[in-house]
């Protein structure tokens, strides 16, 4: 039977919060689902019974999808399973098997504010952030890190793996979740099969609020990679991008990515757009 959700989203789109978002509704009793890492190792090499660093990567490909067929085939309900690589089909080589799917939620986020987080996250640049997201053979992850190597690409490229994967695919953007968590995370529990009160979905939200994250984050530690030079959660705003990065920043964000952009609604800021304090989403979101 068909048990995994992929959680999936480029980095620094909201993954994150998502996944702690739906562990606060396990925690009201309120849904049935397992947490997991797609990527993480130690999870992988205890199902796959391999050393991940001894394999080259179509063998960690194959390796991670009969992995997640065989969580599939033992879970007593669904898992939910965060995930930063864009959509392969085990069956040509990649690491989803869409016989365990049962389905996805997609958390997108605007380019523009991606890079802002995503630079200090990884200790990068602006520049050399923007030309990483638009690297179709970038990827996340690997030797001596808890996560095995996720094959990321670029940023459309990512998010036009998942659109056109043919899977069950709920898209859900950050600046909904921003906007209308309560909505959204009901929308995410819909899609799964679940039923969720009211009462809960906003109990959940409530606990998974960014000041309550940066509260944790302070008291415990985070999970920001060596060099990273801001914090875990760092913002939880849509619009940063527009504010952080220069005109000519924006303009080549804009440049390299505005066919997918159009296509989930977002509008480059710098172009003859317009200047923007939000994003019309398609699909009836309108922030501004």
């Amino acid at each position: 039977m068909a048990k995994i959700v992929w959680l999936a989203s480029y980095p620094r789109s909201g993954n994150t919060w998502t996944l702690i978002m739906l562990n606060e509704l396990i925690q009201c009793g309120a849904a049935n689902l397992t947490l997991a890492v797609g990527a993480e190792r130690l999870t992988l090499e205890r199902w796959a019974g391999l050393d991940f660093e001894e394999l080259g990567a179509n063998a960690q490909n194959a390796a991670r999808a009969a992995a997640w067929s065989d969580i599939s085939d033992e879970a007593d309900g669904l898992v939910v399973s965060k995930l930063h690589d864009r959509w392969s089909d085990a069956e040509l080589g990649g690491v989803i098997p869409s016989e365990a799917t049962h389905g996805v939620i997609h958390v997108v986020r605007h380019p523009e504010d991606v890079a802002a987080s995503l630079g200090p996250f990884l200790g990068l640049g602006i520049d050399e952030t923007i030309d990483l997201m638009a690297d179709d053979t970038c990827t996340f992850g690997g030797a001596e890190l808890p996560h095995v190597t996720q094959d990321l690409g670029s940023w459309s490229g990512h998010a036009e793996s998942w659109l056109e994967s043919g899977l069950p695919v709920l898209t859900v953007a950050y600046e909904a979740l921003i906007a209308d968590p309560v909505r959204s995370l009901g929308e995410m529990a819909t899609h799964m099969g679940l039923t969720v009160s009211p009462d809960d979905l906003s109990l959940a939200v409530e606990a998974s609020s960014f000041d309550a994250l940066q509260s944790n984050e302070d008291r415990f530690g985070s999970g920001t990679p060596a060099g990273a030079t801001d914090r875990y959660f760092r913002r939880g705003k849509a619009g940063s991008g527009a504010k952080e990065l220069s005109i000519e920043q924006r303009t080549r964000i804009g440049a390299d990515h505005q066919a997918t952009m159009r296509r989930l609604g977002y509008v480059c800021s710098a172009t003859e757009l317009g200047e923007i304090d939000g994003l019309e989403r398609s699909g009836g979101w309108d922030l501004e």
